[in-house]
């Protein structure tokens, strides 16, 4: 995980669902995000505040090629 000096968390989600059934907010209705991307927001309590999910998100899960085992870099502006 790595963090901002906003207080966000960012990480590289392991295998697993990705509910591609999104609410109006376009997450995934069940908050499923499998192999993604992942930004979380520690305001008013730890919650998803942006994600990214590859296209062959399904393909990754099943050859296990997530990308759990990375780490996630952030950049400065």
């Amino acid at each position: 995980m790595a963090a901002n000096g906003n207080g966000n968390i960012f990480l590289l989600d392991a295998n697993g669902d990705f509910d591609t059934d999104l609410n109006s907010a376009g997450f995934p209705r069940d908050a499923d995000f499998g192999n993604a991307f992942l930004k979380l927001s520690t305001k008013g309590g730890l919650a998803v505040a942006d994600y990214f999910e590859m296209e062959n998100e399904q393909q990754e899960n099943n050859s296990d090629t997530d990308l759990g085992s990375g780490g996630a870099l952030l950049l400065p502006l």
